[in-house]
């Protein structure tokens, strides 16, 4: 359901403009637990993807969300050991 629920709001822009004004509402529409109803809206990639969501389907939420300027931040998430 979370790979559906992201590819939905990432491939129709409408979608995504919705998601984006309120998560919270946007989430009601989907069986989603509390786990991952605060994974989506905290932008949790790392939690996301040891779900099993494809990296894409979370980048792409987080350049909606975020914006393509801050993929530096995405990829720190997604590694925060990593040494600069």
């Amino acid at each position: 359901m979370l790979e559906k629920l992201l590819w939905e709001i990432t491939q129709h822009p409408s979608r995504g403009a919705e998601f984006k004004a309120d998560p919270e509402r946007y989430l009601l529409a989907y069986p989603l637990d509390a786990d991952e109803i605060d994974m989506v809206t905290r932008l949790d990639v790392r939690g996301l993807i040891a779900r099993d969501v494809n990296p894409m389907l979370t980048m792409r939420l987080w350049s909606l969300m975020k914006g393509r300027d801050q993929m530096p931040e995405y990829l720190k998430q997604l590694h925060p050991d990593a040494k600069k």
